[in-house]
């Protein structure tokens, strides 16, 4: 098949336009389906089908024939397109489709009940050329399509106003309304990138890496390095995170819970494995340890470099209660009664279900409590108050705001913390100015109260999901040293 001149002139591109296959749909075949399937068209009610905009070449490569054997069994009937000039935009071209391929004149009675689709600049660039690019040097390309915009900049790091602010780079307009800069080259690792849109803070419409936040304003910048990291997809055997939904009769909602099943799990299927506990921070989702904090990775390969045993990980939603209700100045109120009410739903519903659905050891010696900023306070409450329950801890970035009774109370034995917890492992980010000197003061009290523990601080760091990476890979290397 070849297409008419315009399309040859296009680089043999398939233009956009309304493409009439003209044959009844009782004869529709295999590879038209398979086209429509593959969203490279879209069928219509009364047959006809807009095509998506594809090279040539790229729809061969990516369907071998496809195009060609669905034209050739229309029966040889005319099929057309209407084309907009791709150069100006003006009103479409008619153009055949069949073999010896020729304008026509006279259009068949279907194809005069469609109007031409009105022509969009944008649809004849890549997308690419109008989002964000990171660059082989390391160096970044951020752009930003918003015409209406009068200005336009870019916060790129750890930002949490007013005690945090990222640096932030102004962007140019174009005259097609594309704002654009270049910064770096940057550290290999994830950042965190924010458009600020005459005041309005986005994040990358055009970026796949969303942070996982309960109001999306986020998204990453992921630069990668000269060596793999520990949190890099490998070649290596790979465990599964399952989604799953349970009714929590303390809330009376049904909530939804992540849980790792190391490699493995499906096949040995008498093995019983220890379980790992792992809480999120405050506006995150249930996410946060999947997407942001790559734990599935993280446990692949150090299951694969046996830096670990295999266990499961369970994710919960650290949020029992609706923090929108409560104002940011009264955080404090609203984290003493959300881990009051997670504690109970932890105990009530959580554990549980999973020692019911899933193959874990239920014992002391086999579960260990972990989590970042809200969630390490989480841990904190939970694994104290309860230390019977657990035999080892993580608290990365605790974000320990007031003395729940309850808290206080455990404290006043602290033997019994002692006896119960064989490993407590305290981490924060040296420059974090949002729970750096809570964490402080969080270790000045187990100094006081002679509470065992390794404390680990990050150099230059702050509040950021660097440090919660590096912590809970650090952290299961310890956890359940004879259940190898």
């Amino acid at each position: 098949m070849r297409l008419n001149n315009l399309a040859q002139r296009e680089k043999d591109e398939i233009p956009c336009g309304y493409f009439d296959i003209d044959m009844p749909k009782s004869s529709l075949s295999r590879h038209f389906r398979v086209l429509r399937a593959a969203g490279v068209i879209t069928t219509r009610k009364d047959g006809t089908a807009l095509p998506n905009r594809l090279r040539r070449e790229d729809l061969d490569e990516r369907f071998p024939g496809v195009l060609d054997s669905t034209l050739a069994r229309s029966n040889k009937r005319r099929s057309h397109v209407l084309v907009p000039d791709l150069r100006t935009g003006e009103q479409p071209t008619i153009m055949s489709l069949e073999s010896g391929l020729s304008p026509q004149s006279d259009l068949p009675r279907t194809a005069k009940e469609f109007e031409p689709a009105q022509f969009n600049p944008a649809d004849a660039v890549a997308k690419a050329s109008v989002t964000t690019q990171v660059l082989s040097d390391r160096s970044v390309i951020l752009r930003l399509m918003a015409p209406g915009a009068s200005q336009v900049s870019a916060l790129v790091g750890f930002s949490n106003p007013p005690t945090v602010r990222a640096p932030r780079y102004p962007l140019k307009k174009d005259g097609q309304g594309l704002w654009s800069t270049t910064i770096g080259p940057l550290a290999a690792g994830i950042h965190e990138l924010q458009f600020d849109v005459d005041g309005l803070i986005l994040s990358d419409p055009g970026s796949s890496l969303p942070k996982p936040q309960r109001q999306v304003c986020t998204s990453y910048l992921e630069i990668p390095g000269d060596k793999p990291t520990f949190y890099e997809i490998r070649d290596v055997p790979h465990g599964t995170m399952r989604f799953e939904l349970y009714s929590s009769k303390v809330l009376g909602v049904t909530r939804p819970l992540l849980v790792y099943t190391p490699p493995g799990y499906d096949q040995e299927q008498q093995r019983m494995y220890p379980v790992l506990y792992l809480y999120h921070g405050y506006g995150d989702t249930v996410y946060s340890w999947v997407n942001d904090g790559r734990i599935h990775q993280i446990m692949d390969n150090a299951l694969a470099e046996r830096r670990a045993v295999p266990m499961v990980v369970v994710i919960p939603d650290t949020h029992a209660l609706d923090p929108d209700q409560t104002a940011r100045i009264e955080i404090g109120r609203y984290l003493n009664a959300n881990v009051e009410t997670e504690d109970r739903e932890l105990f009530e519903d959580i554990i549980p279900f999973v020692n019911h659905r899933y193959r874990v050891r239920p014992d002391a010696n086999s579960t260990a409590l972990a989590g970042l900023s809200m969630g390490g306070f989480q841990t904190v409450y939970s694994g104290f108050i309860h230390s019977e329950r657990f035999c080892m801890l993580g608290v990365f970035s605790a974000g320990i705001l007031g003395e729940p009774e309850p808290l206080e109370q455990a404290l006043q034995s602290p033997a019994q913390i002692k006896a119960n917890i064989s490993y407590l492992y305290v981490t924060t980010g040296s420059h974090d100015p949002i729970t750096g000197p809570k964490t402080k003061e969080f270790v000045e009290r187990l100094d006081k109260l002679n509470i065992p523990y390794t404390y680990e601080e990050y150099a230059d760091e702050v509040h950021s999901m660097n440090v919660w990476r590096s912590s809970v890979n650090n952290f299961i290397a310890k956890l359940f040293p004879s259940k190898g």
